[in-house]
Formats: structure tokens, sequence, C-alpha cells
């Protein structure tokens, strides 16, 4: 098998990090590493200090988890259940109250570890809200729902999706923390706050809040809300007319009991309260 490029994501959503004394941890940004599959099992190389490995410490001695410089039965893992088994039988563990990482004879959701390929894949989407609109980017950096599609780059990294503007390359679809008024921007980056999580039909930012469709004017939102101008689905977007890809947005995305649709203002001044 060929070298795969990979994040080891936590339970706690933090990433397994090599640190410069040979300690593993775990930290909000990802880190890479190398993984391979032998026919014992699996073996993680830092990219960042290549040549150094992920290596499990016997149960007899303190069980920290370390980088070692050679590939052996110790620096060997099977992907177990959701869990990272090492040699010994323990499972490689992200500790919740602090950055360390152990190996436990435990099962629990502390250990919890998932490999993520850490490849871009991208494709041509459309936001559809519950309204039978499109999320579109406006000219002032603003962002709104409209009749006609709009047409999004989403991409699938370690923290989650991104939506970068077809229109507008480079510009990314982000949500303010909720101290700052909880709007919905485009910004020049693609950082924690252009991240998104698809949760029950609704688009989950960093911050914990939502992306909403306000149905009594053209504006979007994040909002902490869980309600029918949450529900946002991720449609393929085609190269159809406006009519066409309107309607395959109806059926993708409009509850059999949908409301009817109000007619939709300029974009308006909205107080979340």
């Amino acid at each position: 098998m060929a070298d795969e490029r990979v994040v080891l994501r936590s339970f706690h959503n933090t990433f397994l990090h090599a640190q410069p004394d040979g300690i593993v941890a775990h930290r909000k940004e990802p880190y890479e590493w190398l993984m391979r599959a032998g026919s014992i099992g699996l073996t993680f190389e830092s990219v960042e200090r290549r040549g150094w490995y992920l290596s499990a410490r016997p149960p007899s001695e303190a069980s920290p988890v370390l980088l070692l410089d050679h590939a052996q039965a110790w620096e060997v893992w099977k992907a177990v259940d959701g869990m990272l088994r090492s040699h010994h039988g323990t499972h490689l563990s992200a500790h919740g109250e602090c950055e360390s990482v152990y190996l436990h004879v435990n099962r629990g959701d502390w250990e919890r570890i998932t490999v993520v390929p850490n490849q871009v894949s991208e494709r041509r989407v459309v936001l559809c809200t519950f309204h039978t609109t499109h999320i579109f980017a406006r000219a002032d950096g603003t962002v709104g729902h409209r009749e006609e599609p709009y047409e999004w780059v989403q991409r699938e990294g370690p923290y989650g999706l991104t939506f970068e503007s077809a229109e507008r390359r480079g510009s990314y679809l982000s949500a303010d923390p909720p101290a700052s008024g909880s709007h919905v921007l485009l910004r020049g980056h693609a950082q924690t706050w252009e991240t998104w999580t698809q949760f029950r039909g609704m688009l989950r930012s960093h911050h914990g809040t939502h992306l909403a469709a306000h149905g009594d004017c053209a504006s979007a939102y994040v909002h902490s809300n869980r309600g029918e101008w949450e529900q946002i689905t991720i449609a393929e977007f085609t190269d159809a007319l406006p009519a066409q890809q309107l309607r395959k947005c109806e059926q993708q995305a409009a509850p059999a009991t949908a409301a009817p649709k109000s007619a939709l203002k300029e974009p308006c001044d909205w107080v979340v309260v």
C-alpha cells in the first residue's frame, strides 16, 4: 500500500502532534502523519520529522506515547472499533483535561481516534434553504439567500467543510462568533471560522451555531436555533437553467409539508436578540 497522508483526530476534535521533545500530545491545529500498512498493521511517521514513528511503550512502564526513530513491533498499530490498538493490546488515548496522549486498556470516548485522509477533494454545490432559495455571496461581502442558484466550491479537510465562492475565488463562507452579532460573511482565508460540519440537516459553524436563512428578508445569519430556517441542504450544482436548478433544489431541500415561501425583499437589517 502506498503512503497516505493523514491526520489523527481525537474524540475532543483535536489532533495528535509530535512535540520537539519526542512526546506526543493533542492540539487544535491539524498535524500530518504518513500512514503505511504492513503485514502486521499500521505505522504512522511524522511528516514534519521524517524517520520518526508513533510508538507505544509496554503497560509495565509509564505509558506515554512517544516518537522513536525506527518502525518495529512497538510502532505498529491496528484500527479496531474506532480505536488505535498498540502491539501491547493497549489503546491510544487523548486525555480530556490536558494535551497529553497515553495508552490505556480502557475502551471509552477518550480512546476514539479517527484516521482522516488529509487530501482535499472539491465539488461544485449549491446551498438550498428551507424556503427553496439559495445561499449566495453579495458584492459587499455579506451573505444572503435568493431564488437564483449560486455556486460554491465545497472542500473537506481535517476540521470539516469549507465553502468557497465560485464567483469570488479566495472568499469563503465564514461565521462570526455569537458575541459579534452572529453574521455570516465572506472572508479571504479558510481557517476555523470558515469551517462547517453537517448536523441533522443543518450546517453547524465552528462556534456551535447554525447557518439560518431568514424567511422575512433576504439575509443569512448563524443561530443557536434548530428550526426550519436552519435546514440547509447541500445539492450538486448543475449547469442547468436557473429554473431547472431551483426545481432540483426544491426536490432535495424542501420538506413535504413546507410552508408557502414569502416574497423575498431587499437585504434588511435584522437585530438578533
